[in-house]
């Protein structure tokens, strides 16, 4: 079987859910607001928050790899400002744009070692060009993405027993591009909106080409739905539920070397408030932090670990989602 034919095969299903997804979006109410309204809601639904949560608010379900006497940690940080370098429009191209630029990282603080040391940070700095049609009707939008994924360790990939990746000091780096698809008002709720997401993976380190997916499908729903009246306390509430698809490569690797292909991560983030008795005045109780707990299933991300299993629920601070 040719590389073309492989990946004509890893793509029909994808497509098919493209499809499938597409025909049903086509049946749901049109969005409202002008193009700029319509990319600013774009916008923060798809920038990803900046969290801290810490080891004693995190508990690592069966399944998972992380435990108390392998690689557990007191705290994960994950820290995402978006920077909007240009908003406008482009001639001859209808509709409202922005580019953004994150220079995302993580950090697990470990456990297990020595002073307690940042353990391989994560880096995955991006750009996202966003852009909505012109027609005030339209319903949708697009994101297009550069992004680069590091660990700026210099180890080599392998363990030199033949055990598998090296997750103690592997060098980790690869290149994605993606293109996402946002459609606005679901179910005639303007605060709600499911993304679909294609990612390739190229420009793989050394082995990393053999073991790590060359694409990944995404399905993420949100929801943001307007705070109700609750008197004296107030607030709002956000949701997002995202599923991954990472068809494993073909290459003749065993498969506990590659990630798990499926991944599930639901998200609540609440901004409580205190209102005074007049909601609409409401002020956060945590300036600009908000509380958070989620459910991770799936390949972990913090780059070496991709071949290991995540399962975990964790709770702490947030950065506002934009809601």
């Amino acid at each position: 079987m040719t590389r073309a034919t492989r990946i004509s095969n890893g793509l029909a299903a994808p497509v098919l859910v493209l499809a499938a997804f597409a025909a049903m979006a086509s049946s749901v109410g049109a969005a409202a607001g002008d193009p700029a309204a319509r990319l600013a809601a774009q916008v923060a639904a798809h920038r990803e928050p900046s969290t801290i949560a810490p080891g004693f608010a995190t508990w690592h379900l069966p399944g998972g790899h992380i435990r108390h006497d392998s690689a557990s940690y007191s705290v994960e940080a994950v820290i995402a400002p978006a920077f909007a370098l240009w908003r406008g429009r482009l001639p001859g191209l209808a509709g409202a744009w922005q580019l953004d630029a994150v220079p995302r990282f993580a950090v697990r603080r470990s456990d297990g070692l020595p002073s307690n040391p940042v353990f391989t940070p994560d880096y995955r700095p991006h750009v996202d060009l966003h852009y909505v049609p012109g027609r005030v009707a339209a319903r949708w939008g697009a994101v297009f993405t550069l992004e680069h994924h590091s660990n700026g360790q210099a180890g080599p990939f392998l363990n030199a027993d033949g055990s598998g990746p090296n997750v103690t000091d592997g060098s980790f780096s690869l290149w994605s591009v993606a293109a996402a698809w946002h459609i606005g008002g679901l179910a005639r709720a303007p605060w709600a909106r499911a993304i679909l997401q294609a990612r390739h993976h190229y420009n793989k380190e050394g082995p990393l080409d053999a073991l790590y997916p060359d694409w990944e499908f995404s399905l993420g729903l949100r929801a943001a739905p307007p705070a109700p009246d609750r008197g004296r306390y107030a607030g709002r509430t956000a949701y997002a539920l995202d599923l991954d698809w990472l068809p494993r490569t073909r290459a003749d690797q065993p498969r506990a070397w590659k990630p798990d292909p499926f991944g599930v991560a639901l998200m609540i983030i609440h901004v409580p408030a205190w209102s005074r008795g007049e909601p609409e005045r409401a002020q956060p109780l945590l300036g600009d932090a908000a509380l958070f707990a989620r459910f991770q299933a799936g390949p972990d991300p913090y780059n070496m670990n991709f071949a290991r299993a995540m399962r975990r629920l964790e709770a702490g601070l947030s950065a506002p989602l934009g809601l």
